[in-house]
């Protein structure tokens, strides 16, 4: 454990917190819409896979007032990475940010600085303070994609009839042809979890990335289930199950981490994967959530939306699938990136120049994300 003042403003960097402190920065980042990748549940998850994690709790005359959750690993070639997703996090509600993001990027760079080769930051909504702070403090933009630097989100504080006027038409038409038809959702349960593994890694070989095994899965049930953070939906034609989502909670925002689907030509037809997506987010708005997060978009995405007329025609198939519920372009602040040596971060933009080096960057990416 280690402390630093800031004026009013004490940050605490802590290895292993006690429970309390646990529970305060859970109970915090729910207060704040945070995301799950903050909770000490998701430093539980990633630890299966070799990450430790770092707390950094910034209190001001007693209170709570901001933290970030650090997760870092060694990885070949590169040393010990660090990243921060989705954080710091700042109450300026309660404390005041101006004192409070300083204090907390400058002790999060000096813990990069003491036992890390490499520190990516990829700050929350509405925090571009912070990402301003640390690129003046050196830091340059980061492309690494450790987090979604845009989604899209559904705001669920409407009747049904209202979100359902706000999808495509063809869509609209699909949500009330599925139960004729003999599609049906439901949630999944632990039993589940073989089912909805096997419906992960078929995406995850077609979209070309490595699926996610059963055991991490069910230790993501098992940690999330308890405490009320998670729901799995599972769609099914005559009663088999062909597609899936995996869906976690934070505050008021509900976002579907993970999806899988039977890709036979006879299931694609009955558009399952839609069924799937809307009855998530009529189950999110019953059970109180005010926005349906999609996920994360892709940077040509974002561009496209983002323009005067958006060009619906460029958007790659899955964030076209997105678009056709009616969600709203949401942007994050301009991720950044720090190395302790100019001779790494030589060898990392030399990558980064040839398609054989963007392959290896986002193998390094890959080793971030990586269940085990």
């Amino acid at each position: 454990m280690s402390a630093a003042i800031h004026s009013r403003c004490t940050v605490t960097e802590v290895r292993h917190p006690a429970a309390r402190p646990l529970h305060e920065w859970d109970t915090f980042v729910d207060r704040l819409n945070g995301d799950t990748v903050q909770k000490s549940g998701w430093a539980d998850l990633r630890a299966t896979a070799g990450f430790t994690a770092h707390y950094f709790f910034a209190h001001d005359r007693g209170h709570l007032v901001g933290g970030a959750q650090l997760l870092e690993r060694r990885l070949p070639l590169l040393g010990r990475v660090g990243y921060v997703s989705n954080a710091p996090l700042v109450d300026d509600t309660v404390g005041d940010s101006s004192i409070g993001v300083p204090a907390l990027c400058t002790h999060l760079l000096r813990a990069a600085q003491t036992h890390l080769s490499m520190l990516l930051v990829q700050p929350p909504e509405g925090r571009d303070d912070v990402s301003e702070f640390l690129l003046a403090r050196g830091l340059r933009p980061s492309e690494a994609g450790i987090a979604p630097a845009a989604t899209l989100r559904l705001r669920l504080d409407r009747c049904e009839e209202e979100i359902r006027a706000g999808l495509g038409r063809r869509l609209r038409q699909w949500t009330r042809q599925w139960p004729r038809r003999g599609v049906t959702v439901r949630p999944a349960g632990r039993r589940d979890l073989g089912v909805v593994a096997a419906l992960l890694a078929e995406t995850g070989r077609h979209q070309g990335f490595d699926p996610f095994p059963e055991d991490y899965l069910r230790t993501m049930y098992d940690i999330f289930a308890d405490r009320g953070e998670i729901q799995i939906m599972v769609g099914e034609v005559a009663g088999v199950p062909v597609a899936c989502e995996v869906l976690t909670g934070c505050g008021n925002v509900v976002r579907s981490r993970l999806g899988g689907t039977d890709r036979s030509a006879e299931v694609q037809h009955l558009n399952v994967s839609a069924a799937v997506e809307w009855h998530s987010i009529l189950w999110a708005r019953s059970a109180g959530y005010r926005w349906f997060d999609f996920g994360g978009v892709l940077p040509e995405t974002r561009a496209s939306l983002a323009g005067d007329t958006a060009d619906l025609d460029s958007v790659p198939g899955p964030d076209r699938f997105k678009l056709r519920f009616g969600g709203d372009l949401h942007t994050y602040p301009q991720a950044v990136e720090w190395f302790r040596s100019p001779l790494l971060r030589a060898g990392y933009d030399l990558t980064n120049r040839s398609e054989y080096g963007r392959r290896a960057v986002r193998a390094v990416r890959g080793r971030i994300r990586a269940t085990r």
